[in-house]
């Protein structure tokens, strides 16, 4: 049996897409749990009137409101199915996808199973780019030097989760970089090279449209991993330092809160820059004096 986890908070008003295809599914030996992270909507009835036509719908009511990482901990905590396959509230799986991962798991494979996933305009219903996983013989350093993506929608495993402590509750964003920078030393990746979900974008009640969380995430994951990334993608994370740098001007009580941080984390990064603005002055200068 394969377990599915939807974290969900006050998303009543959506969550049936995502309860619907799983419904849908060519592959019946599932179960899926809906974790409640404390939604003061009518989620509850509505995840019941479910449980009533099939029982392989589960509702689990957090008891304080976690987080979608509390609540997808939850959901592994409770999980019968010996592999897991999490899923956010808003999106969408494609019939055939669990009867994809069976094929692999069916072929003896017992890592990380991905696919590919289609991104969709959330008010025109219209396709936009595609979410794939990066085939690499180390997921573990391209991750960190951000030439591979992995998210938790597109990806089934066993419950290596306990391995690696569980999902960090600490973290404020980029939560499947972190997992998955932690599962890749353990695991292998198969990718089955298919469109099997669908992930929604364009509404306002995402975290990723919340610069403090974004900026705070990305942080957070530098600062966990920052050996790491020293050693294996030293400039990547230099110029995401940089990038961040910037994006806090005109942000003064981020810019106060986050630029220390920064420096905590790169103190050489006031030198950078400064070169960098040198060398971008000689440059326009050079190209002035050719024109001229």
């Amino acid at each position: 049996m394969i377990t599915i986890i939807i974290p969900t908070y006050n998303r009543a008003y959506i969550i049936h897409r995502s309860l619907d295809s799983v419904m849908n599914q060519t592959f019946k030996e599932w179960e899926c749990i809906v974790v409640d992270d404390y939604s003061t909507d009518n989620t509850k009835e509505l995840v019941e009137e479910y449980i009533k036509k099939d029982s392989r719908y589960r509702y689990i009511l957090n008891e304080r409101k976690k987080g979608a990482q509390g609540a997808r901990n939850t959901g592994v905590a409770h999980a019968r199915g010996e592999w897991v396959t999490m899923l956010d509230s808003d999106d969408f799986l494609l019939p055939s996808y669990l009867e994809r991962v069976k094929e692999k798991i069916l072929d003896g494979f017992n890592g990380v199973i991905c696919c590919y996933g289609q991104i969709i305009e959330e008010e025109t219903s219209t396709p936009k780019d595609f979410l794939n996983t990066i085939y690499s013989e180390d997921l573990f350093r391209d991750l960190l030097k951000g030439n591979a993506y992995v998210t938790f929608q597109f990806t089934t495993t066993k419950k290596y989760l306990y391995r690696i402590g569980m999902l960090d509750e600490e973290c404020p964003s980029h939560q499947e970089l972190d997992t998955h920078i932690r599962l890749s030393k353990l695991c292998k990746y198969e990718v089955i090279p298919e469109v099997q979900w669908h992930y929604y974008v364009g509404r306002s009640d995402t975290i990723s449209v919340n610069k403090e969380k974004h900026i705070a995430g990305q942080i957070y994951i530098m600062k966990k991993y920052i050996f790491a990334y020293r050693r294996y993608a030293y400039k990547h994370s230099l110029s995401k330092a940089r990038i961040l740098w910037d994006s806090l001007e005109g942000e003064l009580q981020l810019k106060n809160k986050y630029r220390k941080k920064l420096l905590i984390l790169f103190p050489e990064l006031p030198l950078v820059m400064l070169k960098r603005k040198i060398e971008n002055y000689y440059r326009h200068r050079n190209i002035l004096n050719k024109n001229s």
